[in-house]
């Protein structure tokens, strides 16, 4: 639905997703700024990673579909920021948020 969308349109989409929960992703902030970006959440919401063809397929497939099989997809760091950990505290952030949320397990394949 992304690829086939124009810039609004996926703004849109994004936009009605975080208000529908849980966020898709946790933001890292440094003196008030967000310095980093981690996309997690069920692996249901990111369908072209649960592809056969990825090494991030899962083992069983019936896991793709299952709204308590998470995932960390994504990150993003702002050049200035790297290298001082905040990909660590972000994983360590998005495995607590996703036992607050209901998973049952989580995989990372960023």
């Amino acid at each position: 639905e992304r690829r086939a969308s124009d810039k609004e349109r996926n703004k849109d989409l994004i936009k009605a997703r975080i208000e529908a929960g849980p966020p898709p992703g946790l933001l890292a902030f440094e003196d008030g700024k967000a310095v980093g970006w981690m996309q997690v959440g069920p692996r249901a919401d990111v369908p072209e990673w649960n592809n056969q063809g990825r090494g991030s397929a899962p083992v069983d497939p019936a896991d793709a579909g299952d709204p308590a099989v998470w995932a960390i997809s994504c990150f993003f760091i702002r050049v200035k920021a790297r290298g001082r950990g905040v990909s660590h505290r972000l994983v360590a952030g998005g495995i607590a948020f996703a036992r607050a949320n209901g998973a049952r397990l989580l995989e990372a394949c960023p």
